[in-house]
Parts: structure tokens; C-alpha cells; sequence
């Protein structure tokens, strides 16, 4: 549960891919890790306190937290699948991270 609610916690308020979604509600600050991008809430009426979960992780992961563990209640299998799949993207992710320093080191 912690790393697929990590993961998608992730995958909402970092990932490029996402920014669409956000975009009504946060500016781009800059570039974050791979895939990710910094943002910040904008400062406007209606679009400030979204802005902020929706940008933030960490704010956002209680709200996951809560969903994936009321929803294992209701339906424990297709929760632990999509739980599932996310920590194995989470730890594909790992993999591709830990590889690229491996050549990036044999490299020099």
C-alpha cells in the first residue's frame, strides 16, 4: 500500500505526463526529477487550495492512502491489482534509476 500510494502520489502531482490536469491550478517552477516537473500553486481565488494538493505529494498521499484502504474494503481484488501494479512501476522505476547510474559510471 505505502508504495503504490507513493507511486500514484507521484504520478498526480510530479509526472509531465499529468501536467494537463493540473495546469488549470499550479505553474510550472521548473524542471524536478526525470519525468517530473516543480510547480506551485496559483494564486487565485478558487484554484489556490487545489493548486496545493495537487502539487504536493505529501499532501496528496493522505487522500490516497484513504481511497486505496476504503477501496481494498469494497473490493480487495481489484485493489490489490491496481496497488499492485504500481509498486511494480514503482519499482521499475527503481531499476531504470539504478541502471542509468550504473553506465553513467562505467562511462567514466
Amino acid at each position: 500500500m505505502a508504495t503504490a500510494t507513493f507511486r500514484f502520489s507521484r504520478l498526480v502531482t510530479k509526472a509531465t505526463v499529468t501536467r494537463p490536469v493540473r495546469a488549470p491550478f499550479t505553474r510550472v517552477d521548473g524542471a524536478g526529477a526525470p519525468g517530473e516537473l516543480n510547480e506551485t500553486p496559483r494564486e487565485e481565488p478558487g484554484r489556490t487550495t487545489v493548486g496545493e494538493l495537487i502539487s504536493c505529494p505529501f499532501c496528496l498521499s493522505l487522500w490516497i492512502v484513504t481511497t486505496f484502504t476504503g477501496a481494498r474494503a469494497v473490493w480487495p481484488e481489484a485493489t490489490r491489482t491496481v496497488t499492485g501494479a504500481l509498486t511494480a512501476l514503482t519499482l521499475a522505476d527503481a531499476l531504470q534509476f539504478g541502471h542509468s547510474i550504473l553506465v553513467k559510471q562505467a562511462e567514466h
